[in-house]
């Protein structure tokens, strides 16, 4: 996901890109059960005093299960990125700013990319908020239907005061 910065530097006006490849490197930051289907992302770029200045909007597609009842699902993460780039060796100009630096003539966005949709994605999927999930003796999904396990459990440590109270 590579841009020109000599184009964005001689333009006049922003620089609009479109992006619809995945990332390779996504797959190492998030977890085997979740497969990411499309990535689209629309960016931004305009030069200003030696900066280049990048905004990303990026939309992913993913399928994943439910943590609770591991049911499969179907996701989508929308996110905003404002990003500033300077050539590197240029660092002290940019003091007042957060800023990443480039090297040659084209600017990554690859690991910014990555970032976004990283941080987009919930720390665990649930197919509805109040999923109930399985049920840990029957396996039986307790969203579909309910089952006659015994859900009291004694910790075995107490299991001698329990009889006490027979």
């Amino acid at each position: 996901m590579l841009i020109d910065a000599r184009t964005i530097i001689s333009s006049d006006s922003s620089l609009n890109f479109k992006f619809t490849d995945i990332p390779e490197a996504i797959v190492d930051f998030i977890s085997p059960e979740t497969h990411i289907r499309q990535v689209v992302t629309e960016v931004v770029a305009r030069h200003v005093l030696g900066r280049i200045y990048v905004t990303l909007d990026i939309r992913c597609e993913y399928d994943s299960v439910c943590a609770r009842c591991m049911e499969n699902l179907t996701r989508q993460v929308e996110t905003h990125s404002d990003l500033c780039y300077i050539p590197e060796g240029n660092e002290a100009d940019a003091e007042d700013v957060d800023f990443t630096t480039y090297t040659g003539h084209f600017i990554d966005l690859s690991e910014a990319i990555i970032d976004g949709i990283y941080s987009a994605m919930p720390v665990r999927d649930l197919c509805v908020e109040d999923c109930k999930g399985i049920c840990p003796k029957c396996g039986i999904n307790l969203n579909l239907e309910s089952c006659n396990c015994s859900h009291k459990e004694i910790d075995p440590r107490l299991a001698g005061l329990a009889k006490l109270l027979e």
